[in-house]
């Protein structure tokens, strides 16, 4: 996802925004934490769970977190 303050854009050559994962491997909130997990800027909706890196992704396909 894009990170416009930062002037990270996933239309980006290379791409670089947020990384945003999703799965069922991924938590579905924090352990008594109604305050985080209610939460969009951590959980969007739809399963979603934003880290807060930034990654860039690399011609063989690979990403690389670039900044926090």
């Amino acid at each position: 996802m894009n990170v416009p303050e930062a002037g990270y854009k996933a239309s980006a050559d290379p791409s670089q925004g947020e990384i945003w994962i999703r799965g069922t491997s991924i938590t579905k909130g924090y352990y008594k934490r109604d305050d985080l997990n209610s939460d969009p800027t951590i959980f969007p909706g739809d399963g979603w769970f934003r880290t807060g890196d930034v990654g860039q992704w690399q011609k063989d396909g690979t990403m690389t977190i670039i900044d926090r």
